[in-house]
């Protein structure tokens, strides 16, 4: 299966500005810095948008497409009212259940439900991205992956992930009511994403006993309750029939990252502050682990995939704040940057040629292609 051509326009748009942004030579042909800056700003803004109707109005497109209209019309259906639908906490994703069940009374289908996905998705990783010298490059990286196949494919966890991302950001701005909410909607909106708010809460409360102590409890309680559903969702996983094929790569490539981080922590350290360094840390650590547990724990491999999404804007952050750390020249530094803007359009371009999944993404559908 060959790649649609136009995952590839979005490749060729994103590293055009990941190229030019490096180089001083382009800023300093604008006669005001800030004219530059309005320019490069809204080429993102332009792409961006451009990311969220491709996102939130594909059509039959993704690995989980069918399931996810067989979800939609249960939400219809399984229950009488909206009200009793959101109580009854349908497979325990309630937002997400109740997503579904909003679109269909307003007969909105799954376009409803992506493109508010989309939106949030992108908006996350818009202000996730904001502290790098080349968003650019942030979003170059992040389309063969995290864009194309998770938002794509996994719109419950693509959400979720977003509502981790925005908890994060008030993490760093020392918002806690608000990265509390944030974080609260992600468990709702995916289970699975509370794996990964033992990480979000240590960096904030361990320094505050009596309150870690509290949420660690609060943990294994949310735990015991849902041991029933964990425990189903971890037999589905481990299971001879459920196999992540790419596991290994994806987090290898996840695993090199945390390690670039620790070659340049205390770099990282100046330029982002300590709570940004405390969370790179574990996150990193986490990385590697998720490796060397997709090399030892092959039955746990779509389990391992899945837990590992979270961690993939990390590790692209630090790819794409990796050259901007040494003092370079630009011409040095696109020597660091091409090799990862090639990287990503190999990765896109393999995938498509020999993933056995890659059919469901190309050819690339949208419903606006009807009009």
């Amino acid at each position: 299966m060959k790649i649609d051509p136009i995952y590839l326009f979005f490749l060729i748009y994103f590293s055009i500005g990941a190229i030019l942004s490096n180089y001083n030579f382009v800023i300093r042909s604008f006669k005001n810095r800030n004219l530059f800056k309005i320019v490069s700003d809204s080429y993102l803004l332009f792409g961006l948008i451009f990311l969220i109707f491709f996102i939130g109005l594909r059509d039959e497109i993704g690995g989980d497409w069918d399931v996810y209209l067989r979800n939609y019309y249960r939400a219809g259906t399984d229950e009488p009212t909206l009200i009793q639908f959101v109580i009854s906490g349908y497979k325990g994703d309630i937002i997400y259940r109740a997503l579904e069940a909003i679109s269909y009374a307003f007969q909105g289908k799954l376009y409803f439900i992506n493109m508010v996905s989309s939106i949030l998705f992108i908006y996350a990783l818009s202000i996730f991205s904001r502290p790098l010298d080349n968003r650019f490059l942030f979003f170059t990286l992040s389309f063969p992956y995290l864009i194309s196949i998770v938002a794509m494919g996994y719109s419950r966890q693509s959400i979720a992930l977003a509502f981790l991302l925005i908890a994060y950001h008030f993490l760093t701005k020392n918002k806690t009511l608000k990265m509390f909410f944030s974080s609260t909607i992600a468990v709702l909106l995916h289970r699975a994403s509370s794996l990964f708010l033992p990480l979000i809460f240590y960096i904030r409360f361990v320094r505050q006993k009596y309150i870690f102590v509290l949420i660690m409890m609060l943990f294994i309680l949310l735990g015991y309750t849902y041991a029933e559903q964990i425990n189903l969702l971890m037999r589905n996983y481990s299971s001879n029939f459920v196999k992540s094929n790419g596991v290994i790569l994806r987090t290898f490539i996840l695993a090199s990252s945390g390690v670039v981080y620790f070659l340049i922590r205390n770099k990282f350290y100046k330029s982002y502050g300590g709570l940004r360094r405390a969370f790179f840390d574990l996150s990193s650590v986490t990385s590697i682990l998720l490796f060397l547990a997709a090399l030892f724990l092959p039955l746990l491999s779509t389990a391992i995939d899945r837990a590992a999404i979270f961690f993939v804007p990390f590790g692209i952050f630090i790819f794409s704040s990796f050259a901007y750390f040494f003092n370079i020249s630009s011409g040095v530094r696109i020597l660091i940057i091409l090799p990862l803007i090639i990287g990503a359009f190999l990765y896109s371009v393999l995938w498509a040629e020999f993933s056995p999944f890659s059919e469901y993404w190309n050819p690339y559908n949208n419903i606006l292609f009807q009009f």
